[in-house]
């Protein structure tokens, strides 16, 4: 975990590097519907026949992905949308370091929004750092994935995009901070 020296330090590869077989770990894990339904099968293999078993399987597949389903549209936008823009922050700044876009400009702009979306979200800072190494690992994994030279495109569509973004947001709470001063 950070400390709160490094709270709104923009990411660095190097203090993440170590961290990087946890992170997998953790991205990793099958869905909670995954897992109920093999105990549920565990179960009823020593309780019933296969063929009962399979339906019942089906059933409580079927009921969970629905109750998720209804779960997930029941008032979580809020909550998704802030987990979307802590995703955005961080993977736009792991790329910004990749393809060398950092301007004292930018890593204001990062700072600022991370200021606002903590006091925005309130999200903890344990998820916080799990936000911060996921968005680590999938920039590492699209660099590795556009291959010698394909960076250059990846650096020109989300590079510019997330240097865009943070200068925008420095721009608009500069503004804010200068309305609000006057």
């Amino acid at each position: 975990m950070p400390n709160a020296d490094d709270a709104c330090a923009f990411p660095d590869h190097a203090s993440l590097r170590g961290h990087r077989a946890v992170g997998k770990a953790w991205l990793a894990v099958g869905s909670p519907a995954a897992g109920i339904a093999r105990r549920a099968d565990r179960f009823h293999t020593r309780v019933m026949g296969k063929g009962s078993r399979a339906g019942l399987g089906l059933m409580l597949v079927a009921g969970l992905v629905g109750g998720m389903a209804a779960g997930a549209r029941a008032g979580s936008s809020e909550h998704d949308q802030q987990y979307a823009a802590w995703r955005e922050t961080y993977y736009g700044a792991n790329v910004i370091e990749y393809c060398g876009f950092i301007t004292d400009e930018v890593k204001d702009g990062f700072r600022r929004k991370v200021q606002f979306l903590r006091a925005w979200s309130g999200m903890p800072a344990a998820i916080e750092w799990r936000i911060r190494v996921w968005a680590a690992v999938r920039a590492d994994y699209q660099y590795l994935d556009h291959s010698l030279g394909g960076h250059r495109t990846w650096c020109q569509t989300d590079g510019l995009s997330a240097v865009r973004s943070f200068l925008a947001f420095r721009q608009r709470d500069m503004a804010r901070e200068a309305g609000a001063t006057e």
